[in-house]
């Protein structure tokens, strides 16, 4: 039986984003709401940084776990040379 992902109860990652990091400094990869407020932190690392490959996913939650609402989110990842934006759309 295949999944529909598109039901909101199914238990799938929304968002698998892969980054191959290759500075150092300190990283990270955070979710915020279209308010500009911290929904979620996904990927952060403190000091220097080797050069890795890193997996994150976003299951549509907050900190907190709880689901978040219906809306447009902006992914952020920033390193020390660095930084790039990806717009996610939220549908419940």
């Amino acid at each position: 039986m295949s999944r529909n992902v598109f039901h909101p109860d199914t238990d799938v990652p929304l968002v698998r984003v892969n980054v191959h990091l290759s500075l150092s400094g300190p990283c990270f990869l955070r979710v915020y709401n279209s308010a500009g407020e911290l929904v979620k932190t996904l990927w952060y690392e403190t000091g220097a940084v080797a050069p890795k490959d890193i997996t994150a996913e976003w299951d549509g939650t907050n900190d907190k776990g709880q689901k978040v609402a219906s809306g447009v989110y902006v992914m952020y990842f920033m390193s020390t040379f660095e930084s790039r934006t990806a717009k996610l759309l939220i549908l419940r």
